[in-house]
């Protein structure tokens, strides 16, 4: 089993980004600030870290004029759904293939499709924020 694509969106300089990744080895490599240290570091947040944590600082810029909507739309008085629904997240999106003829180990649990010739999961993992932490952003200071 091995990962053949991830996405990532909203984080750092990832604002929508997309790798294939070669089933033996995969080398990054770019200029200086295109993002390597940002792809590591979504990576190493969502699978290593057990209570991941970001700040606003994480959003890519791209991101930010969502923000003020989402603020602008708060102050119209707007329900916290209509919103929620305009605050960005950051997600990452792993791509694996396997070979269905072999148990999954742990990513069993997460395999749903009732085709038998399936040979693809997809693992989403996303940052969002949670009620509370809307009402938060949204008051003035």
């Amino acid at each position: 089993m091995h990962i053949h694509k991830a996405t990532i969106c909203n984080f750092r300089l990832l604002a929508n980004v997309e790798l294939a990744l070669e089933s033996d080895s995969t080398v990054i490599v770019g200029r200086n600030n295109s993002g390597k240290t940002s792809l590591a570091e979504v990576i190493r947040r969502f699978l290593e870290d057990t209570s991941p944590t970001f700040q606003i600082e994480d959003f890519s810029s791209a991101s930010y004029d969502t923000f003020c909507e989402a603020l602008k739309a708060k102050n119209e008085g707007k329900d916290d759904v209509e919103v929620r629904q305009l605050i960005p997240s950051i997600e990452l999106r792993l791509f694996v293939r396997y070979d269905n003829t072999l148990p999954l180990g742990p990513l069993s649990e997460f395999v749903i499709d009732l085709d038998p010739a399936s040979d693809e999961a997809l693992v989403v993992v996303r940052y969002e924020l949670i009620d509370p932490a809307i009402k938060k952003f949204t008051q003035h200071t």
